[in-house]
């Protein structure tokens, strides 16, 4: 048998016929010297430290700065918001008063009108009037009643169907 008959029966299928590269040569590996410990001049050190708290100084006041601007504009908002509520509660007193039934009877005389003597109702499911209506009488107005109502849009009333004052 030849050698290259040899060498074909003696490989594995599959592997090539070229010949193996020739294997790397490793680097020696070698001990390195120990670090030498860096130290930073002191003028380096002096000013980064400087540095550091100068900017944080800075930082402190403006964030001081606008807390206490902060502060003043809910200062401001409170008492703004204090004189709205005196404001409402003034207001609803005054439609409280406007409101009740001797205010409103007041502003009636004054008007002219009169209590019904028989009051008349109207049944809206059907139309039917209960009751049977009748005009009621005039009273006579006295003086106390002549006196000047102030209304809710500031009109006064002065008498019957009399209006004075700024009215729409």
């Amino acid at each position: 048998m030849s050698t290259a008959a040899r060498a074909a029966v003696s490989r594995p299928l599959g592997q090539p016929t070229s010949p193996r590269p020739a294997p790397r040569r490793r680097a020696s590996l070698r001990e390195l010297p120990p670090p030498r410990p860096t130290v930073a001049r002191r003028g380096v050190f002096s000013v980064m430290v400087l540095a550091l708290l100068l900017g944080g100084m800075v930082m402190l006041l403006a964030l001081n700065t606008s807390l206490a601007s902060g502060a003043f504009e809910v200062n401001g908002l409170t008492r703004g918001q204090h004189a709205l509520a005196l404001q409402e509660q003034y207001l609803v007193q005054e439609v409280a008063l406007a409101e009740s039934p001797e205010a409103l009877q007041a502003r009636a005389e004054l008007l002219g009108m009169v209590p019904a003597s028989a009051p008349v109702f109207l049944r809206i499911a059907d139309g039917a009037i209960l009751g049977i209506p009748t005009p009621s009488k005039a009273l006579a107005p006295s003086t106390s009643q002549r006196a000047t109502v102030a209304s809710a849009d500031g009109a006064t009333l002065d008498g019957p169907g009399s209006t004075t004052g700024s009215r729409p």
